[in-house]
């Protein structure tokens, strides 16, 4: 093989490693830190939804462990809602977070690809929760399901007459905002 040619080859493997690397690196906590505003879109199962203007603050607490997570609501309808909680570096993993509501609650996240992703079960519905960088601004999404499967089927036996079940969970209410740092 031409030398020039494998030069190039590998080059351009480097490069692109490179390019990898760095768009899937993790930017919390240094490029999340500040404080945020957007409006919150609210939809429900069986019924029209609502708005709601929402500030978000993440400050670091002590370094490379703990940061605020403060997430204000500012409803018409139940008056100013503060959820004052704390994000926690939990073992020597990159991706190990639990957001702590300071009551005793504990919630586990994972960081994956700056997006922290979490799940949880109260009161017989599941929570799942993202929380994501894009750019300057963060973006938040909650959906709640039923814990109870709300339909279960089975598909066509395959070629080796194996089939499987999927139980399905849907959606009864959903928050997202836009986050953008001021």
């Amino acid at each position: 093989m031409n030398l020039y040619i494998w030069f190039m080859k590998y080059l351009l493997i480097g490069i692109m490693s490179m390019f990898l690397w760095s768009a899937t690196a993790q930017s919390f906590p240094k490029e999340w830190i500040g404080n945020y505003h957007g409006e919150m879109l609210i939809g429900f199962e069986n019924r029209s939804g609502d708005t709601l203007e929402v500030d978000f603050g993440l400050q670091e607490i002590v370094k490379d462990s703990s940061w605020t997570y403060k997430m204000t609501y500012h409803s018409q309808k139940f008056g100013e809602i503060v959820k004052d909680y704390i994000i926690r570096k939990t073992g020597d993993s990159e991706s190990g977070y639990v957001l702590d509501e300071q009551d005793g609650i504990l919630i586990e996240m994972t960081l994956m690809d700056n997006c922290f992703y979490s799940s949880f079960e109260v009161l017989e519905s599941i929570y799942t929760t993202t929380l994501y960088k894009r750019g300057g601004d963060l973006f938040f999404d909650l959906i709640v399901v039923s814990a109870n499967p709300t339909k279960e089927t089975v598909s066509k036996d395959d070629e080796d007459g194996n089939s499987f079940q999927v139980k399905s969970y849907k959606p009864t209410l959903h928050q997202s905002v836009y986050l953008k740092r001021y």
